[in-house]
C-alpha cells in the first residue's frame, strides 16, 4: 500500500460522491445492489502491480489450456459432470495474499481461483433478464 497517495484520497472522499457510486450501480442493473462495494481502491506500487499481472496470466495461461482441460476432465466423477457446461468458465477470479520473499520484495501468493459468475453481482442479473 502506498500510504501516502491513500491517504490524499481519503481525504478528499464525501459520502455524497459514494452514494452517487452506489446509485450509478442500482441504476445500472435496475435493482438495489444488495452486497458492499469498496469505498477506497488499494494503492501499491508499479512493480508489484507487473508481478500480480504476471502470476495471473501464467495461471490463466495453465488453467485455460487444452491439457490443463482434459488432465481436470478425468478427476470429475461421470455423475457429476454438469450437462451442456462450456469448455472454459465465463469468469475467473484469481485472489492473491501478498507476501515478502527473504530479501522483503513484495510476491503474490495465490490464496483462490474461482470461476463462477455469482461473484460477479451476474447470477441475480442474470436471473432477472433472461
Amino acid at each position: 500500500m502506498i500510504e501516502k497517495i491513500r491517504t490524499e484520497y481519503n481525504l478528499g472522499f464525501k459520502e455524497e460522491t459514494y452514494k452517487q457510486f452506489l446509485s450509478y450501480f442500482d441504476q445500472l442493473y435496475n435493482r438495489k445492489v444488495e452486497f458492499r462495494i469498496a469505498e477506497t481502491p488499494v494503492f501499491i506500487p508499479k512493480l508489484l502491480k507487473e508481478e500480480l499481472i504476471k502470476a495471473g496470466d501464467d495461471i490463466l495461461r495453465n488453467v485455460l489450456s487444452d491439457e490443463y482441460l482434459a488432465q481436470s476432465n478425468k478427476a470429475i466423477p461421470k455423475d457429476l459432470v454438469v450437462p451442456n457446461e462450456a469448455v472454459h468458465p465465463n469468469f475467473i477470479a484469481v485472489d492473491f495474499a501478498i507476501t515478502k520473499d527473504s530479501s522483503g520484495n513484495y510476491l503474490p501468493q495465490l490464496i483462490e481461483l474461482q470461476g463462477f459468475a455469482s461473484l460477479f453481482f451476474l447470477a441475480g442479473f442474470i436471473a432477472t433478464h433472461v
